[in-house]
């Protein structure tokens, strides 16, 4: 296949992923169809089929490429810079994309069909949660390993971290309530880094 070829194709699949996850979060999985997002992506259903095997295929994939999207290379967790300044960063980037529109949106999306549709909410935790823990953890146990930290189970370690950087933050704009300012933000997730890098003080 020719550079041309690939180029065209990932610029087909570029467009079906951003209708999609305007759709998605727009109307919901259950309401969106396969239809509606040929027409917004501007090809025919059979080209979303040639990229995307079933609906539940497409979700997973764009909720992947928001993410991707966000975080990129500001969460290659960088084993060469002190811990502190890889997790500060890794934490700002994390509550950027938490608290964009998007996400908080395809997050309500999940939890309204987890119950009537579990393949959706498993897509999510998938690409999402389970996705950045496991990056996270890999990372944290670099850090062990190198004697930085004293980290005896990985996973452990990041999930606390995870679940106390967003919890407040995030569980504010799930809610629509009053969000923290710039300043707040900042401040929060520095003193969690502090309390996360005591407790696992190299020993």
């Amino acid at each position: 296949m020719s550079n041309r070829g690939r180029t065209k194709s990932d610029k087909k699949n570029r467009q079906i992923l951003e209708a999609a996850i305007k759709l998605f979060v727009g109307s919901g999985y259950h309401n969106t169809s396969m239809d509606e997002i040929a027409a917004s992506a501007g090809v025919s259903k059979q080209t979303i089929y040639s990229h995307f095997s079933n609906k539940q295929e497409l979700f997973k994939s764009a909720v992947q490429s928001r993410r991707s999207d966000f975080l990129g290379a500001e969460l290659a967790l960088d084993t060469e810079a002190p811990p502190r300044d890889t997790l500060r960063k890794f934490a700002t980037a994390l509550l950027k994309l938490l608290l964009s529109e998007d996400v908080v949106r395809t997050r309500r999306v999940c939890d309204a069909e987890a119950e009537s549709h579990p393949e959706v909410a498993a897509a999510y935790f998938s690409e999402g949660p389970e996705h950045t823990t496991r990056m996270l953890s890999a990372y944290l146990k670099k850090l062990h390993d190198s004697g930085q930290l004293t980290i005896s189970n990985p996973d452990h370690a990041a999930i606390q971290l995870l679940y106390m950087l967003t919890g407040e933050a995030q569980m504010r704009a799930l809610l629509n309530q009053p969000v923290w300012t710039d300043e707040q933000v900042m401040d929060y997730l520095d003193s969690s880094i502090e309390m996360f890098m005591r407790a696992y003080a190299a020993q």
